[in-house]
């Protein structure tokens, strides 16, 4: 389970855009989407279109993550296969 989310530099032109109490409600949407999944219910159209740019970079950020996990997964069941049939040569 990640510990984390990553936030991109480029989104700060977008954040500036908000007022504080804007900003604070749009951070926690985010960290719920980003937990859950879960889709804000925003009737504000300017925090819904931050929203949507956010979560896309969340989404392209958790596809990476996976395949990173997935590659180091994989990487360390072949280095335990070669430790076994080392074992067994032996």
């Amino acid at each position: 389970m990640k510990k984390a989310l990553l936030l991109h530099y480029d989104l700060f032109d977008t954040f500036s855009l908000l007022s504080d109490e804007e900003l604070g409600r749009l951070i926690r949407a985010v960290f719920e989407y980003d937990m859950s999944g879960d889709m804000p219910d925003f009737e504000d159209r300017l925090l819904m279109a931050c929203f949507m740019r956010i979560a896309e970079c969340l989404d392209r950020n958790n596809i990476r993550y996976e395949q990173v996990c997935q590659k180091k997964a994989e990487s360390a069941r072949r280095r335990w296969e070669k430790i076994r049939q080392a074992g067994v040569e032996n």
